[in-house]
Order: structure tokens, then sequence, then C-alpha cells
């Protein structure tokens, strides 16, 4: 029996042993290969990432002078659309004639004089007008409304509207955006 007892305690230690050995052995050698692994991925997706970028880098510069004509011209078109001729707006003026007309209402525009102070103070060129409107408010809405959705860059800076018997006014004034100099350098 002596016999027996002494296998069974040596194949139990043994045991222990072993388990002990994966324990402290085996199981963090396998959260490290884990830890390294997700750090691996973690690194590839990084690498990834910056060829990536190196890429469209390398794109921008082998373009870099179709994209900067592609910019000249957007920017003439703005330019050319959004920014009325401070000297001679005739397109604005015919527009707001048609849209007055359309809407059957009495038109009259006259450019305004501002201070140089403010004309100074302002990052952009812009002319100043008044407009005055006479005819049925739904009507003068309409116009308002195409006149705010025109191609041209409008701030109404002051609108009054008044009552008169069976007619409605309105006087507006308008500043407009002007492509004379279009940005002003301080």
């Amino acid at each position: 029996m002596k016999e027996k007892t002494k296998i069974i305690t040596a194949i139990l230690i043994s045991l222990l042993i072993d388990l002990l050995i994966v324990l402290f052995l085996v199981g963090p050698t396998f959260k490290g290969i884990k830890q390294a692994s997700s750090d691996l991925l973690y690194y590839k997706k990084k690498l990834a990432l910056v060829r990536g970028e190196v890429a469209n880098f390398q794109d921008f510069e082998a373009h870099h002078q179709l994209y900067l004509q592609n910019l000249q011209e957007m920017n003439s078109l703005v330019q050319s659309q959004l920014f009325i001729d401070k000297e001679v707006p005739l397109e604005l003026v015919s527009f707001c004639q048609e849209e007055a007309l359309r809407e059957n209402l009495q038109f009259q525009i006259t450019p305004l004089k501002v201070s140089s102070q403010e004309e100074k103070e302002a990052p952009f060129d812009f002319l100043t007008l008044r407009i005055r409107l006479e005819g049925e408010f739904s009507h003068l809405l309409r116009f308002l409304k195409r006149l705010e959705n025109s191609q041209w860059l409008i701030q109404v800076q002051q609108i009054n509207i008044s009552k008169q018997e069976d007619t409605t006014e309105a006087n507006l004034l308008i500043r407009v955006y002007a492509k004379n100099g279009h940005h002003k350098e301080s």
C-alpha cells in the first residue's frame, strides 16, 4: 500500500506541477501572443491609413495644377455669377424690373451713396439701392422671395411696408455685393 500511495502522491504532485507550469508559464505566453497579435493588427490598420494618406497626397501633388485651374475657374464663375458690376448693375436692375412687371407692381430703384467710412469697413465692395414697390401684398412677397433667391449676394438692410387704401407700399434698402475689387485686404 505504501507503494501505491507513493505513486498516487507522485502523480498528484506531478499533475500539480504541470498545472502550475500551465498557469504560470503557458498562460502568460498565450496572453502575450494575444496582445502581440492585437497590437500587430492595430499597427497594420494604422499603416494602411498612412499609406492611403500618402497616396492621396501623391495624387494631389500629381494633379496640383489641374486642381488649381479648377479652383480658379470656380472662383471666376462665382465672381461673375454672385457679384454685380458696381459701375453698371444692368442685370440686377433688369431682373428687378422684370419681376416687378411679372407681379404687376409699380417699381422704382435708386442708388444711394454711402459714407466712405462704411465703405472702408466693409470686407467687400457693394452697392446700396433703395427699391420702392407698390401693389398687392402677396405680389410684394413673391417679388421679395425672387429677389432673395436670385443669383446675387443681396442683404436686405431695411424694409418698410405700409398699407395705402387698396394697395401696399414697400420700401427696401438693400446692399448688393459687387465684383469690382471683390475682396478688400485689411
